[in-house]
């Protein structure tokens, strides 16, 4: 065998190739006792959460949650940025919420969005409110509820079977960093958390 220096460079490369071997085997054990299985029962133990996956993509998370009929989505969602912020820390995740939209509540809410972005520029959230239920009513939608937070704006619409949630940031987009149309709209891009 071959010796540089008088060290066995097999023994070398195999104690190297072990040593990586269990620095690897380690972090994953690590990273699935310390964010997969926490992360798995606080989404497991949420009623108004129907199903989830993650999805690793690089240095993120892409966390897709299907919303239950009948949540309480301002209360819901905080409660689900608080806890996956709590388990995950500074990961970068990016939130979807899923729900079960039929074509009537997306072109409602697809003519309701315009009022929606005016309110986030203007701060006319009262005038935004009013224009909502006209067009709820317009669309035959009874139910429907329409929350502002400090952060975002909540709505949710239900017709029948079919329920749609959004929650639209009210950060106004920063086009000079290059981000035109902001985090969320009709085309349900999600949300990143941080």
């Amino acid at each position: 065998m071959k010796r540089f220096k008088g060290l066995n460079i097999l023994v070398i490369i195999i104690a190297f190739g072990v040593t990586f071997a269990g620095l690897v085997g380690a972090s994953g054990i690590g990273y699935r006792l310390g964010t997969e299985r926490p992360l798995e029962s606080f989404l497991k133990s949420r009623p108004y959460v129907s199903r989830y996956r993650t999805i690793n993509a690089g240095q993120g998370m892409r966390l897709e949650i299907e919303m239950g009929r009948g949540a309480d989505l301002p209360s819901a969602y905080r409660e689900l940025v608080d806890g996956v912020y709590r388990i995950t820390g500074n990961r970068n995740v990016q939130l979807v919420l899923h729900d079960r939209r039929d074509q009537h509540l997306s072109q409602a809410y697809h003519e309701m969005h315009f009022a929606i972005q005016e309110a986030i520029v203007t701060g006319q959230f009262t005038l935004m409110n009013s224009r909502l239920h006209a067009i709820a009513g317009r669309y035959g939608i009874a139910r429907y509820s329409v929350t502002v937070d400090a952060g975002n704006i909540y709505v949710q619409l239900a017709d029948g079977d079919h329920y749609l949630y959004e929650v639209v940031p009210r950060a106004v987009p920063d086009r000079a960093a290059g981000n035109p149309t902001g985090a969320s709209g009709p085309e349900k891009g999600g949300v990143n958390l941080w």
